[in-house]
């Protein structure tokens, strides 16, 4: 997705009542439609041990992405 990080709302990966933190490791930028989707429907969003980020959809289809880079992780930022 596109949409600038300033314009997207802050999204737990694990569902914050399903016992995610609220924190960074928990929280990525997602827009309100990936916010939504992931929220409301039968997609599923996993974090995997080397940060990249793995959505499912409701017929099992896998893709995997790498980390979201946020202002002030570029290297010598």
């Amino acid at each position: 997705c596109a949409i600038p990080s300033q314009r997207c709302d802050a999204d737990h990966t694990i569902a914050h009542a399903r016992g995610g933190g609220t924190d960074p490791d928990n929280l990525r930028p997602r827009c309100r439609r990936h916010h939504r989707c992931k929220t409301h429907t039968d997609w599923q969003v996993l974090r995997n041990p080397d940060g990249t980020t793995t959505w499912i959809t409701p017929g099992g289809y896998h893709r995997t992405f790498p980390p979201t880079r946020l202002a002030g992780d570029e290297p010598g930022g």
